[in-house]
């Protein structure tokens, strides 16, 4: 990995780090800024509502090694309460 790529990742992990803490206070920042980092022509399936966006960032952040077991664990009980499986499944068209 080039300097220049190493940036963009350390960037973007600062952004995805901010989500992950906002969506344990303001799960609807939350999902604002999500839409910010995933652009919506770059959705799989078009526009998405906040819910589904929220469960993503769920899955994200248990999947996710930049979040702290404290973040993971609570979203795999939000996942669970909210009838989500916790694992993320390739999307193919």
């Amino acid at each position: 990995m080039n300097r220049h790529q190493r940036r963009a990742l350390e960037a973007h992990n600062r952004r995805l780090n901010h989500v992950f803490s906002l969506m344990d206070i303001d799960p609807n920042k939350a999902v604002a800024e999500a839409r910010k980092i995933q652009p919506p022509e770059k959705l799989p399936t078009g526009p998405m509502e906040d819910r589904t966006i929220l469960a993503g960032l769920h899955k994200a952040r248990v999947a996710s090694s930049i979040a702290t077991h404290d973040q993971a664990e609570e979203s795999r009980s939000w996942l669970r309460a909210n009838g989500f499986r916790e694992g993320i499944r390739e999307w193919r068209r």
